[in-house]
């Protein structure tokens, strides 16, 4: 009986230690992600470079977005801001009519998506549009700060 009785004890314990083990290594993989998923932004302050049209960089960013798409990285790309008209009475100017916004989950997708070739060949053809914007701009790069006890991303 004592047989029958430990066998319906590991046939019952046995299934929650499989998940007790499967939720511990969830966990722990979750930890990693949140310690490492810290949004990063990458800004470029501008006007338009002499010689460069609002269309040309539109399509140049179109054409990176594209690249990272096939990447699977739905969760990166960039945008293009341009300053709104009505700005606020009082408050000045930042002194520049463009924003180009790169958007980036981690520095690990921010690497991989950089050395595909998709996004390398798109680089390749829009280095000129990309290099006068570069030429043109104030950069920084951002890395998203947690609030109140919410994780960073």
């Amino acid at each position: 009986m004592d047989s029958d009785l430990g066998k319906k004890f590991r046939a019952a314990v046995w299934p929650l230690l499989v998940v007790a083990l499967a939720v511990s290594t969830t966990l722990v993989g979750l930890q990693g992600q949140l310690n490492e998923g810290r949004t990063i932004k990458s800004v470029h302050l501008f006007d338009l470079p002499t010689g460069v049209s609002r269309t040309q960089i539109e399509e140049a960013l179109t054409g990176l977005n594209r690249a990272i798409a096939e990447t699977g990285h739905t969760d990166a790309n960039y945008v293009l801001w341009e300053v709104n008209q009505a700005q606020v009475p009082g408050y000045p100017s930042i002194g520049y009519h463009f924003v180009m916004e790169g958007i980036w989950p981690s520095q690990t997708a921010y690497d991989e998506i950089r050395e595909t070739p998709a996004f390398r060949g798109a680089i390749e053809d829009y280095s000129e549009v990309l290099q006068a914007i570069s030429d043109a701009s104030v950069y920084s790069r951002y890395q998203r700060v947690g609030l109140g006890g919410q994780p960073p991303h």
